[in-house]
This record gives C-alpha cells, sequence and structure tokens, in this order.
C-alpha cells in the first residue's frame, strides 16, 4: 500500500486543501478543500494531483478569472442546472423529453446570473416551469410553478 502524502495545506489552482474526510471505495483519499471564492468541496486526491479537479465549480469553460455567484448550492441553481442538463446533456434521463425534442434555452439563460437576475430565487413548493410545454426555456415563457400548476400544464393534461 501506498504511503499517505500529507497535502493539507497545498493549493490546487482554486483549491487549498484543509483537511481529510475520508476513502472512496477504491481508496482513493478525499479532501475537504477551500475554494478561493468561499466555498467548500470534498474532493479525491487523484483529481487534485492530476490537475482534473481545479476549483468547486466556479472554474467554467476555461475562465480562470471566474466570478462566483455564490448560490451554487441553492434551489435555484440545482434548477437551473437541471434545465440545462435536461436540454443539452444527451446522457441525461429523459434528455429525449427536452432536448432530444428540439427545447432550447435562450442564450443568455447558458449563464446563471441571467437566469437568476430574471427569475429570481426560486420560492419554497415550486419549481421551474415552462408556460408553453412545447416552447423553449426564456423569460416570457417560464415561471415557478406548484406541483399542481404543472401537472396541468403537460402535453397528457392539455386538449389538442
Amino acid at each position: 500500500m501506498a504511503k499517505l502524502i500529507n497535502i493539507i495545506g497545498m493549493k490546487f489552482g482554486k483549491l487549498t486543501v484543509e483537511k481529510i474526510v475520508g476513502k472512496t471505495k477504491t481508496r482513493d483519499t478525499l479532501w475537504k478543500c477551500n475554494c478561493d471564492c468561499g466555498e467548500q468541496k470534498i474532493v479525491c486526491g487523484g483529481k487534485l494531483k492530476s490537475g482534473h479537479t481545479k476549483s468547486c465549480g466556479c472554474l467554467k469553460n476555461g475562465n480562470t478569472n471566474a466570478v462566483t455567484h455564490g448560490k451554487h448550492s441553492s434551489r435555484t441553481y440545482k434548477s437551473w442546472n437541471a434545465m440545462k442538463n435536461r436540454c443539452t446533456n444527451k446522457n441525461v434521463t429523459g434528455y429525449k423529453y427536452w432536448g432530444g425534442r428540439g427545447i432550447t434555452i435562450c442564450d443568455d439563460w447558458m449563464k446563471f446570473e441571467n437566469f437568476y437576475s430574471d427569475m429570481g430565487d426560486r420560492p419554497l413548493e415550486k419549481s421551474l416551469d415552462r408556460i408553453n410545454n412545447n416552447g423553449n426555456y426564456e423569460p416570457s415563457n417560464c415561471r415557478w410553478a406548484t406541483s399542481k400548476e404543472q401537472n396541468n400544464n403537460t402535453s397528457r393534461s392539455k386538449s389538442k
């Protein structure tokens, strides 16, 4: 078994290693890291050392000067990220119901800050809904809706 190398205090990209928090199933050491943006992230040592993980996620598309919005763990961010994935990631379960049938996201909303500016915080008991379920994700076609409102707004519930 290889000897553990202590990397506490070392910096990898924007991440500074704080402490060991456990091991993966494959026995890779898990480290708690603090990102320069203020967020924390648990990362496998191998991903830190290889350079695969360089931030908590605030660095996107190679932007080394990324400014974080501080909302990556918010309900609003999770809704935005799910919207992006179901429209752009062919590996997501259900992609065929969104991106696979041509539902797109307006260019402005590909950046979380713009989505947040238009939609605001996600209210409790509500989720992102397209008013016209054949329309795209864009400010004029989206709202925060209850489960009941969403269930009444499906292709199954609307008369043709």
